[in-house]
């Protein structure tokens, strides 16, 4: 396991995102239509924004490469990668209004790649700002880490990667609390199905749901997890 180094990484971060995607039924019938090189280059932008923007200072990112001693470590093929997010400042908490429109500005500004469906990525965005505050409460952004992204190319999935990925971030949500009891209730994220046994098995619990339609297909689940911690719950009174 090694640190994320942006903008280095940025095209391997893509490169795994492509082939992930192509696989999601949400996605897959457009993302097809594009060539890996295509959705790459095109993608460049929106991520350099995402990892480089004003709330780049809360990302907590790392990857897994090939073993291989005759490379260095940038000269790697990075097979899966995590981005965790830690909660906003409570000093820096902002009114309704304000983050109403931070995030208009936000979906004005977002830049995504040939291939992925940008209408639908603005409504889905939409859809789970809300979500968040009815499974999370209104405060979810000062109170909870997010596992933002999670994702390992195909050919590598199933060997145990993604938990080591997610016990490194959840490792550090601990210690926060720890470190700051009472300020932080834990951790959440939203995910399709395809995952659920990697985030139950690390203590999460699905909390709440979502049903997509995309061009007349069944509806798709994506489903939110929660993990609070023993100390916080006893605190607030929570049982999960």
């Amino acid at each position: 396991m090694l640190p994320i180094s942006i903008p280095t990484d940025i095209p391997s971060i893509l490169r795994i995102n492509y082939h992930v995607t192509v696989q999601d039924p949400l996605h897959k019938a457009k993302t097809s239509l594009v060539s890996e090189s295509e959705y790459i280059s095109s993608g460049i932008p929106g991520a350099e924004k995402q990892f480089t923007g004003e709330n780049a200072f809360r990302n907590r990112m790392a990857k897994m490469v090939l073993n291989n001693p005759n490379k260095s470590d940038e000269d790697m093929m990075i097979v899966s990668y995590i981005v965790w997010k830690t909660p906003l400042p409570a000093q820096s908490a902002k009114s309704e209004s304000e983050l109403a429109a931070a995030f208009a500005q936000e979906i004005a500004e977002l830049q995504v790649s040939e291939g992925v469906d940008r209408d639908l990525v603005v409504r889905l965005k939409t859809e789970y700002r809300a979500l968040n505050k009815k499974y999370l409460g209104e405060d979810y952004e000062t109170r909870y880490w997010e596992l933002d992204a999670l994702a390992t190319l195909p050919t590598y999935q199933r060997m145990g990667l993604g938990s080591r990925l997610v016990k490194w971030g959840l490792d550090m949500v601990e210690a926060s609390i720890k470190a700051k009891p009472g300020e932080v209730d834990g951790a959440y994220l939203v995910a399709s199905p395809a995952g659920s046994s990697t985030y139950r098995k690390a203590g999460f619990s699905e909390v709440g749901e979502q049903f997509v339609e995309v061009n007349g297909q069944e509806p798709y689940r994506h489903c939110w997890f929660v993990k609070r911690f023993e100390s916080n719950q006893q605190n607030s009174g929570i049982d999960t």
